[in-house]
């Protein structure tokens, strides 16, 4: 068997399928054209109402004076006094004062009456004064605050006898004691 091929006798290419896919590819084309330009034509719609929506703001911007703005130094000044006042307020509420009070009633004994409680809290220092019934309780209050692990640097600044103003009896011993407090991280 002899095969030969003589190109010139006949046609070797299907025109109506190549035919048939021009169109198609040429319809595919122009769908995705049409899709295209129903984005840009989205977008360029979207610009403008963006645009007249600045414009909108720049308009109602420019009324306003501005004085009226809120950045004048007595604005400034005002401001800052009141970020000052929060943030003295915010010191006094770091103190956590139901702690601190049982704290101190776990090491007051019998016999010790606390009078006045002022707390510094910058240094996170506590002022006593209070009443005694004797020496030993005291002495056993100052040993107990020592010993204690919320407080450190315990001073006692001042006691004296209280008399009786009757009969000038020794009714107790009035106190000052000065602790720091320690924090508990």
């Amino acid at each position: 068997m002899k095969l030969s091929l003589n190109l010139a006798s006949r046609v070797y290419v299907n025109r109506r399928t190549l035919m048939t896919s021009y169109i198609a590819v040429a319809v595919l084309l122009v769908l995705l054209l049409g899709l295209n330009l129903s984005s840009v034509l989205r977008a360029r719609a979207e610009a403008e109402k963006i645009g007249g929506r600045i414009a909108e703001l720049k308009r109602a911007g420019a009324r306003v004076p501005a004085e009226d703005a809120g950045y004048s130094p007595q604005t400034h000044d005002e401001l800052k006094k009141r970020i000052l006042f929060a943030n003295a307020l915010l010191e006094r509420d770091h103190l956590r004062w139901t702690e601190l009070l049982d704290q101190l009633e776990e090491s007051t004994p019998d016999g010790i009456s606390i009078q006045s409680f002022q707390p510094d809290y910058k240094s996170g220092a506590v002022k006593l004064s209070g009443v005694a019934d004797s020496v030993a309780d005291l002495r056993r209050f100052l040993d107990r605050l020592v010993a204690s692990p919320h407080f450190s640097r315990v001073f006692l600044f001042q006691q004296a006898n209280l008399q009786s103003a009757k009969t000038g009896d020794v009714n107790g011993l009035s106190f000052s004691i000065e602790l720091k407090r320690v924090e508990m991280k």
